[in-house]
């Protein structure tokens, strides 16, 4: 019988908080504005800066509202 050492730990996944991903961050000025697990389409105002944040099917703002 043949055993092999087999090392998973090229295979194993890395433990990347969910915050870093889902977080999205102001374009202005980077203060944190949501935490959502899933896209969404949305204008959200930074209560930091008051710039407009639009949100399209993302977890990230895609532009500033001018």
């Amino acid at each position: 019988m043949l055993t092999q050492n087999m090392d998973t730990s090229s295979t194993k996944t890395q433990n990347v908080p969910k915050s870093s991903v889902a977080v999205g961050k102001c374009l202005s000025c980077g203060n944190r504005l949501s935490f959502c697990g899933k896209p969404f389409t949305a204008e959200l105002t930074c209560p930091s800066c008051s710039a407009v944040n639009v949100y399209e099917d993302s977890q990230q703002p895609a532009k500033l509202k001018k």
